[in-house]
């Protein structure tokens, strides 16, 4: 059983948190951006789980970024020492959050610069929240998982699969600026093209 934590509580956020807090035997708690946040209090009280704190924080063994891109600095922050699993699953260009700093690098990677001693993994980019709260009764959408360190990449294809879904090892974190950019692709299916917000993406080999 592993302690998790989810900062960020928005739709996303709080879909992480549903699905680990009912579909798996996992310690989940929830954290805003930043601490004291109202919000991260009130889906406390509506999903039954803790809001973490800063030890819980740095105790938890996977901690899911699931805010907006511009709020690096603060996840950074917050994150400060920390040597764990810590999972960006941030889009930039979706729903108009951008980064804040534009270097032709990915969320993912900017973040692993800030906090260097945790593991990035960059994964479930193109899944909505929709799917993560209540998965696909069919064929699993893939979560394309990258990270440097394999044997991340390894924990967070096994919690994919835990809530629902089936992971794919994409390779190494510089592999998380085209995983990010499948979000916007989904974004455009769903949103654009209308496909709906279940609309996802599965790699198969055609025979």
């Amino acid at each position: 059983m592993k302690k998790i934590v989810v900062i960020g509580t928005g739709r996303m956020g709080g879909a992480f948190a549903t699905a680990f807090a009912k579909r798996t035997s996992h310690t989940v708690s929830i954290r805003g951006s930043h601490a004291g946040s109202s919000s991260a209090a009130a889906l406390s009280h509506q999903l039954g789980v803790r809001v973490a704190d800063d030890k819980d924080l740095l105790a938890a063994d996977v901690v899911f970024v699931a805010t907006p891109p511009a709020a690096l600095d603060d996840v950074a922050a917050a994150l400060k020492g920390y040597a764990g699993i810590i999972v960006s699953a941030m889009v930039p260009g979706a729903g108009g959050y951008e980064l804040k700093r534009d270097d032709g690098s990915s969320a993912a990677e900017q973040l692993a610069r800030l906090i260097p001693k945790g593991r990035l993994v960059t994964a479930f980019t193109s899944i909505s929240s929709a799917l993560i709260r209540d998965p696909a009764s069919g064929e699993k959408p893939t979560v394309f998982t990258c990270a440097d360190d394999k044997a991340a990449r390894s924990t967070v294809i096994a919690l994919a699969k835990e809530i629902g879904f089936e992971g794919v090892d994409a390779g190494h974190l510089d592999a998380s600026r085209n995983i990010e950019n499948l979000g916007l692709l989904v974004g455009q299916l769903a949103y654009g093209s209308g496909f709906g917000n279940r609309v996802s993406l599965r790699a198969f080999v055609a025979s």
